[in-house]
């Protein structure tokens, strides 16, 4: 309602080509059509066969859901199954509690005349979902695999032949036991933690690989530590599951005594958990990597009001109430039952841009443990950011891997080599424990990603070679990079870092927040101390925004313009699959 572009995009004016279907009707040349996104086909007496939709994408904590490619490989891997509908339902009508279904007809059940939609499943049912779940998690990222098969008589239709799918999503809302017509791929009796698998993960860590062959992640040691890994985090025991198990910590009281200089509200009876921390974790915390956001508010807020619902906020969200500490040679994360954080109210009596500078450097520069050293501020931040039109790619290639195999081109070109390594950032949700995109904090993991250019290549050539070395990476998705480093300690240096990291967003980043029916703009101000190189791509509008950040004053100028070829490079890909690489 009131929106002249979407009505513009659905509405649009009739084409020449209906003229030979309405020759006696007039009408149609003031007249216009609906885009309905309806896929459909004339038949030879006349009449309009249904096929489909055009789009049914969903999103889903996140992460965007193609519902076509989610029934498409489900039918592919269900044995005697009839017809397959993807859904995204919320279970009694609570948007938190989203859940990735498929509605099952197998060859067996398929009896449109019986009333009763759902139809409860057996043995032989629960069978066929695991062979399903195992061939899915092959071919799909873990979010799109789907976290319960619904066992269906029929696909319920509306008069025009389109499948009901709101009929399929609010029955299953509202099933009060959906277990009965149901199989979840979650696991319900979880296993102890088996001493030989301790052994296993304790000796992989420390076995020594000879190398990377051909710089593909596809050793055998490699493979074993991501199969290891996914034993003990599934067979973890639920029920003898205690604050600080993972740790090995038996005595909360005596654990605590260990951090003198943290606040009174860390008592025993007020630690929920303590955790182990990501490298991700541990890398913000040893490059002093800290990123403020300032939102600016409309005028008239209720403070009193604003407080209570931050403090509700903190109170619902572990991860707020989440502090760091060193432990040893690590940093642990201990969550805490109850934090009080109430809103500080300053004044500003000068710019507003530098005075919230000045408090978030003030911030900063606050001592934790261990203390941030002063000198950080001695050195420069340079950052370049350009933006050009977002190139359209051919089928089969994302625009990850165009920006991505753009990047390696550029490292070519700059340092000389044919052979480029840098980090790739993974979204790290592909942990192979039920609904790990629903985990909240940093998942994010890095790892090498290399690239073996050869001048021989095409543009086409190229793409795919970054697109299989990256498909080889995703079992390992979980994996650490000091893991890697110490796997191959015989061979790399304990010094090594990645010189540069890229990162590809799929959505673009909201640079306003809605309060109170006003969109406000948000900033970012950053203070960090690690990679010399960041980059990163990513849509925003109809453009694609390229954002360099160069973090090290080693670099000059000079260094600084070659890498503004980055948006050259991904437009030369893009423009011909065919062309010889030109490095």
């Amino acid at each position: 309602m009131n929106d002249p572009d979407k009505t513009a995009e659905v509405y649009i004016p009739a084409p020449d080509w209906l003229k030979k279907f309405r020759n006696k009707d007039t009408s149609w040349h003031t007249g216009r059509l609906y885009r309905s996104g309806d896929l459909v086909q004339y038949t030879h007496g006349g009449g309009i066969r249904f096929l489909g939709r055009r789009d049914t994408q969903v999103k889903l904590r996140v992460q965007r859901i193609e519902l076509g490619e989610v029934e498409y490989q489900t039918a592919r891997a269900f044995p005697c199954v009839k017809e397959v509908v993807a859904e995204v339902v919320y279970r009694g009508g609570n948007k938190c509690d989203a859940t990735l279904v498929v509605f099952i007809v197998t060859t067996t059940d398929s009896n449109e005349a019986l009333e009763e939609l759902f139809v409860g499943y057996d043995s032989q049912f629960a069978a066929a979902v695991h062979t399903a779940t195992v061939k899915l998690s092959k071919q799909l990222p873990r979010y799109m695999v789907p976290a319960t098969f619904l066992r269906v008589s029929h696909v319920p239709r509306s008069g025009s032949g389109k499948i009901d799918r709101w009929s399929l999503r609010e029955q299953a809302a509202a099933m009060r036991n959906p277990d009965e017509f149901s199989k979840t791929t979650r696991r319900t009796a979880p296993r102890e933690l088996t001493m030989k698998q301790e052994h296993l993960l304790r000796d992989l860590s420390a076995a020594r690989p000879p190398n990377f062959p051909d710089g593909h992640f596809n050793h055998p040691t490699l493979s074993e530590l991501a199969r290891a890994t996914e034993r003990s985090l599934q067979d973890i025991t639920v029920d003898d599951y205690r604050p600080g198990s993972l740790l090995g910590i038996t005595d909360l009281e005596s654990f605590v005594t260990r951090f003198p200089g943290l606040p009174a509200t860390l008592a025993a009876e007020n630690l929920a958990d303590v955790l182990p921390t990501t490298q991700l974790q541990g890398s913000l915390m040893d490059d002093q990597n800290a990123t403020y956001f300032v939102v600016s508010l409309p005028n008239g807020i209720d403070m009193d009001r604003l407080n209570k619902a931050c403090l509700a906020m903190v109170d619902h969200n572990p991860s707020l109430r989440t502090i760091l500490v060193p432990y040893g040679a690590q940093y642990i994360q201990i969550i805490l039952r109850q934090v009080n954080l109430p809103i500080t109210q300053l004044t500003c009596e000068g710019d507003m841009e530098e005075f919230v500078q000045s408090v978030c450097t003030q911030d900063y520069n606050t001592p934790i443990p261990p203390e941030v050293p002063q000198s950080y501020y001695a050195r420069t931040s340079d950052s370049v950011v350009e933006k050009d039109s977002t190139p359209i790619m051919k089928g089969g290639v994302t625009m990850a891997t165009l920006t991505k195999a753009a990047w390696a081109l550029v490292l070519a070109q700059v340092t000389g080599q044919d052979d480029v390594v840098f980090g790739n950032v993974l979204n790290g949700r592909e942990l192979p424990i039920a609904n790990a995109e629903e985990v909240p904090g940093p998942c994010i993991t890095v790892l090498p990603l290399r690239v073996s250019i050869q001048r021989s290549w095409t543009v086409q050539s190229l793409l795919w070679h970054v697109q299989q070395q990256y498909k080889r990476a995703i079992p390992f998705s979980s994996a650490e990079f000091y893991e890697i480093k110490r796997l191959m300690a015989a061979h790399w240096s304990p010094e090594a870092r990645l010189c540069s990291v890229f990162t590809h967003q799929n959505e673009g980043v909201e640079r306003t927040i809605p309060f109170q029916n006003v969109e406000c703009p948000m900033e970012m101000f950053q203070h960090n101390d690690s990679t010399p190189f960041h980059v990163v791509t990513g849509p925003q509008g109809d453009n694609l925004l390229i954002a360099m950040s160069v973090l090290d004053p080693a670099f000059c100028q000079e260094d600084i313009n070659d890498l503004e070829k980055l948006a050259t490079t991904i437009i030369k890909l893009a423009a011909d699959d065919s062309a010889a690489l030109e490095f």
